[in-house]
């Protein structure tokens, strides 16, 4: 299988938005994020140690890609659980133990939300995920929640920063990187 277009302007596989490296995160950085958080330049979400990876929704089938342009190799547990929703729904997220938590809707039921700013699609995914019945595991990082950064190893590697208001961006290549993207892993 070559490619699926799941919608006009989205055809699957793709090669996501991708966060640069950077800094590692200590507890010092604590008042730097929830300051930038309360400034809402920034929206920091929990990293999952998962395969990066999107689904799908087009033909009535869920299809799953990774994060390299290719189809995802592995079977993924509540898939279908997506099938509650109609075509043309697109998610960006990670499979984690085998099944897939979106953190970003990227389309809904045929209406793209490439334009959107980060937390609107953010937002949305974590609607989608209540009405399929699927986890939200990317809790907003408060003060106590990072506080207990060792506690959250393996399932959260850290946090990635994103722009608040910036659009999504597919990229050209595996390789590239966003500059609105910043992932901090645990120290």
């Amino acid at each position: 299988m070559d490619t699926v277009t799941i919608m006009r302007g989205w055809e699957l596989p793709f090669f996501p938005m991708r966060p640069h490296e950077g800094r590692r995160l200590t507890r010092r950085n604590i008042p730097r994020i929830l300051r930038e958080q309360a400034e809402h330049v920034y929206i920091y979400q929990p990293k999952l140690n998962g395969d990066r990876a999107l689904l799908g929704v087009v033909g009535r089938r869920v299809y799953v890609a990774n994060r390299y342009g290719r189809w995802y190799g592995h079977a993924v547990g509540n898939a279908t659980a997506f099938l509650k929703l109609n075509d043309g729904t697109l998610f960006d997220g990670e499979v984690f133990r085998g099944q897939f938590f979106p953190f970003e809707c990227l389309a809904l039921e045929g209406r793209s939300f490439k334009p959107n700013t980060m937390e609107e699609r953010e937002i949305l995914a974590e609607q989608m995920c209540k009405l399929v019945g699927v986890r939200w595991m990317f809790p907003k990082p408060t003060r106590a929640w990072l506080r207990k950064l060792d506690e959250h190893m393996p399932v959260y590697e850290g946090l990635v920063r994103k722009k608040a208001n910036a659009p999504y961006t597919m990229l050209s290549s595996p390789s590239q990187s966003s500059l609105d993207w910043l992932k901090h892993k645990w120290c």
